[in-house]
């Protein structure tokens, strides 16, 4: 049985024995292997034993004390790294909206002048197209005024 043993030298230890069978009693879990090594220091040292654990729970509480707050600094790390990408995919994104508004913008201002420019042109040809109506009759107007006088001097003759 595979698992955790108390060494020769006080340590428990994971049983990676595969050659031969592991002469050592075994137990299933870390735990169980601390929990043998404290009875068995418990009798034979007694209360030196128990400072020892004590001063080894204490350096493990430390350990896992600055592990929690290596994680942690981590962690805020990633956070504000992280927060600075969104930040800068954020400003990227309002200068790509604001490029484009100002495209849009440029080419309403393009289209309303093309507009304008059709209207006007509109206009000038109306106003020709009025000129020319005048003048036509105008036109008219002489030419009726000639064939009146025509007619009057034919009367006459």
């Amino acid at each position: 049985m595979r698992g955790y043993h108390v060494s020769k030298d006080g340590k428990v230890r994971k049983c990676t024995a595969t050659k031969q069978e592991c002469p050592l009693q075994h137990y299933p879990t870390r735990e169980q292997a601390n929990n043998a090594l404290e009875k068995l220091n418990r009798d034979e040292h007694g209360l030196l034993s128990q400072m020892k654990i004590k001063t080894n729970l204490d350096s493990v509480e430390s350990v896992v004390k600055d592990e929690k707050k290596e994680i942690v600094e981590n962690l805020l790390n990633n956070a504000e790294s992280r927060l600075s990408e969104i930040e800068k995919h954020r400003k990227k994104k309002e200068a790509q909206d604001r490029k484009l508004q100002a495209q849009q913008l440029k080419e309403l201002a393009t289209m309303s002048n093309i507009l304008k420019k059709e209207q006007k042109d509109k206009e000038k040809l109306i106003k020709q197209q009025k000129k020319s109506q005048i003048q036509e009759l105008d036109n008219i107007e002489q030419l009726m005024k000639i064939a009146s006088q025509q007619e009057q001097q034919v009367a006459y003759a």
